[in-house]
């Protein structure tokens, strides 16, 4: 199987057959960046709360789990932010 970018869509050859298509990525791949990016950012802050809330009597060598917590709280929440920014200027949403 052989693959080849020709004008922006990738060819795939495959013995005597040849197709055009896209390649098959997850639903999460195909979704606008601003999204994903949404997406990632609430998952980042979710599992920030719950390390941050449920965490703090887990004692590990050199950082708690509850400041893990916080930080990835801190940084789904600036996710979250770019994402929005990222939908509310793309060109898909100004039609």
């Amino acid at each position: 199987m052989q693959f080849q970018l020709v004008s922006g869509k990738l060819m795939v050859q495959s013995g005597n057959l040849s197709s055009s298509s896209t390649p098959r990525v997850g639903a999460i791949m195909r979704m606008a960046t601003g999204r994903r990016e949404i997406l990632w950012g609430i998952s980042c802050s979710v599992l920030g709360f719950v390390l941050w809330q449920f965490a703090t009597d887990i004692d590990t060598p050199i950082i708690t789990l509850s400041k893990v917590g916080v930080v990835l709280l801190v940084v789904g929440i600036g996710g979250v932010l770019y994402g929005s920014y990222l939908v509310a200027t793309s060109k898909e949403h100004k039609k």
